[in-house]
């Protein structure tokens, strides 16, 4: 083979990646994928931990308290993942968070998650993009104590910034994922592999 063929190739395929790449933005989430996610400190009464993973923080239903403490760690986004029923229950949400969050100076948007209603679909994961598209500066997902949140991230790093299952799975497992629960009663280690 020629050299200059060779080039050539690589250089159209370059070209090539480029405008698929312009075609399709991805978001700077400002992770370092040798650094797993931490625990946060500093905001009152969140049940269970506080994740952060370079932009993106993660946790449970934010009390008006925490929203003011997320606000002032210079959170720009919540991003709820409970459904509308789940937030007009005011014996699980006693305010309108949407309205408090407006008042502190950030934004709202809802990814509905649970129940027949709100499937867990690649929707989500697109949806997520969308808000982080948007919205360059801190973001918190949340929804009745994390998972759901934490999950929609995981796919998010799959399928939109090349992160193996098995780096995702890490990085969850650092913040509120759990091995695998039926590893645990089948007494044998377990692993998250696609089908197709």
């Amino acid at each position: 083979m020629n050299g200059r063929w060779i080039f050539s190739t690589i250089a159209a395929c370059s070209v090539m990646v480029s405008l698929v790449a312009a075609e399709e933005p991805v978001a700077d989430l400002g992770i370092d994928s040798n650094v797993l996610p931490v625990t946060v400190e500093g905001v009152t009464d969140l049940e269970g931990e506080l994740f952060r993973d370079g932009r993106i923080l993660m946790g449970a239903q934010p009390s008006e308290e925490a929203l003011a403490d997320l606000a002032q760690l210079g959170v720009k986004v919540i991003v709820s993942m409970r459904t509308p029923s789940e937030m007009e229950n005011r014996e699980k949400v006693s305010f309108d968070e949407a309205a408090v969050v407006s008042e502190l100076g950030m934004a709202y948007e809802s990814i509905p998650l649970g129940g027949k209603d709100y499937p867990y679909t690649p929707e989500a994961v697109d949806r997520l993009e969308e808000i982080l598209l948007a919205n360059t500066g801190p973001v918190y997902l949340h929804c009745a104590m994390g998972g759901r949140g934490a999950y929609v991230w995981l796919a998010y790093l799959v399928l939109r910034h090349g992160y193996g299952l098995d780096e995702a799975m890490a990085r969850g497992e650092a913040m509120m994922i759990k091995p695998h629960v039926m590893g645990r009663l089948l007494g044998r280690q377990t692993e998250l592999v696609f089908a197709d």
